[in-house]
């Protein structure tokens, strides 16, 4: 076991290696400029001039360029580094969901460590990992993390599981309102198809409560 997550560990790294010389180029047309525009008055001014910052999501990806401003400085691509973190973290994601599920079947533990190699030269991930975007980039982590902690409360039911599935649901929604709430139904959905209609009411509530802390942090 020690030695597949050192594999995997490696997978998730060298994804940056592949990832770092696309980073590089230019702005391209499919990147939000706007958020390029956004990290770097916040690196410049902070939150003095919050009146003139224009967010069409929640701030969670502009607080992500922010910091990785502060750690690496201004320019093009520091304001990518957050969709690379996300990506490699994405993958990780899918790596742990993997490997819990094959434990659980007790089948072969190779295909995560697959799934993991695959994903890593997958050209859409390279292109989603550095371009300044939210739903191609920033946002895959934070819906696997979703999706991954419904998965692990249909399965356990325990005050643990329902925790971790109502704060990642509250993150989730920090990066964007709408793809996270599109898919509470199907959340809900898929706790009834795998256990019962109060597994649904479980989830259900789980993710009623991540939409209360997202209320409760908001401002």
């Amino acid at each position: 076991a020690g030695i597949t997550l050192v594999i995997a560990g490696i997978m998730a790294l060298a994804f940056i290696g592949f990832a770092l010389p696309r980073a590089w180029q230019t702005a391209g047309q499919d990147e939000i400029l706007h958020y390029v525009r956004l990290g770097d008055d916040l690196y410049r001014h902070g939150l003095s001039q919050g009146d003139t910052l224009i967010v069409f999501s929640p701030h969670l990806y502009g607080f992500a360029i922010w910091l990785s401003h502060c750690v690496f400085g201004a320019g093009l691509v520091p304001a990518r580094v957050p969709g690379m973190v996300a990506w490699v973290t994405a993958l990780w994601l899918a790596y742990l969901w993997g490997r819990g599920r094959t434990r659980e079947s007790r089948s072969g533990a190779g295909w995560p460590l697959l799934l993991l190699g695959v994903g890593c030269l997958l050209p859409l991930a390279v292109q989603g990992g550095t371009i300044v975007d939210i739903d191609n980039g920033f946002l895959v982590a934070l819906l696997f993390l979703q999706c991954w902690t419904v998965d692990l409360l249909v399965e356990r039911r325990d005050w643990r599981s329902w925790l971790g599935a109502a704060l990642a649901t509250t993150l989730a929604l920090w990066g964007r309102l709408t793809t996270p709430t599109i898919l509470i139904p199907l959340f809900v959905a898929y706790a009834c198809f795998r256990g019962s209609w109060r597994t649904g009411l479980v989830v259900a509530g789980a993710l009623l409560a991540g939409w209360l802390g997202l209320v409760a942090t908001w401002g």
